[in-house]
């Protein structure tokens, strides 16, 4: 992480804002040093951001605590400070909480506990179609894909507009389709695009049904086009961008692919520069 703007921003913070909002520049330069990995500025701060926040709010702060404690290989004291806040906290604040407790139990390994830390996330967050779309890729991860399939068709009855969600049964039925190589996928990627047209994720899902030579939906023109729908409706999902590369490969369009790499890279480096 570059010391010298960060430094020179909390300065500028530090003149303009209350003492008792600075927890918040603390916490985001914390979460910054966090995706740079650099641990040891990032327990500083979050110090910081502790010793000056509400109480209410303190959560935030041991959330990300806790993931640094797994990336220094400690889940031990990452579960601490989960569960310090666990039990105090609005239904909210649960989700939140839930989902860090979850992660841990998945990285020691125990996906009984992990399972049951998200069918409670799930009792407390129906309404949030994020808290399914984690448990479908828990299971996903862990190779439960006929439970990853039941959790995203119930997930449909209360959010059948997002395409996340959508795209996650596309991807399951591919993975475990039992009618025939790609039917059952396309199948769902049609039902899948009538309910949300606009769902770059779910355009991209049907384009990799169609690039998958041992599908009998194997069409690369259908592939092609899927792919560009992708892009335009979310050009923000990655995903797209790296379907498109390896259609190019397969169609040995060099020009295309170098052309789509150079894209790429601008974003990478604008997004390193963040």
């Amino acid at each position: 992480m570059n010391n010298i703007p960060v430094e020179r921003y909390l300065s500028q913070a530090m003149d303009c804002l209350p003492k008792d909002m600075l927890w918040k520049i603390y916490l985001e330069i914390a979460g910054i040093a966090e995706r740079k990995n650099n641990i040891n500025k990032s327990k500083t701060y979050i110090t910081k951001a502790i010793m000056g926040c509400p109480e209410n709010v303190k959560w935030k702060c041991f959330v990300l605590g806790s993931r640094l404690e797994l990336k220094d290989n400690c889940p031990t004291k990452a579960k601490k400070l989960v569960n310090h806040y666990l039990q105090t906290q609005n239904e909210k604040q649960k989700y939140h909480l839930l989902i860090e407790s979850s992660k841990i139990a998945e990285f020691q390994g125990d996906i009984p506990r992990t399972i049951m830390y998200f069918e409670q996330t799930r009792d407390y967050m129906r309404s949030e179609w994020k808290a399914y779309l984690e448990y479908i890729h828990m299971l996903i991860r862990n190779h439960q894909f006929q439970q990853a399939l039941d959790v995203a068709k119930e997930s449909l009855y209360y959010h059948n507009l997002a395409g996340r969600l959508w795209a996650s049964i596309i991807q399951l039925q591919h993975i475990i389709g039992s009618a025939s190589s790609g039917a059952d996928a396309y199948k769902a990627f049609m039902i899948a695009v009538n309910e949300v047209p606009k769902s770059g994720e779910v355009w991209c899902e049907g384009a990799r049904v169609c690039m998958n030579p041992l599908s009998d939906r194997f069409n690369i023109e259908k592939a092609k086009r899927f792919l560009n729908f992708a892009i335009y409706f979310t050009p923000q999902y990655g995903d797209s961008f790296i379907e498109a590369m390896r259609l190019y490969l397969l169609l040995d369009d060099r020009k295309e692919y170098k052309n789509l790499k150079k894209v790429l890279f601008v974003i990478r480096v604008s997004f390193n520069s963040l």
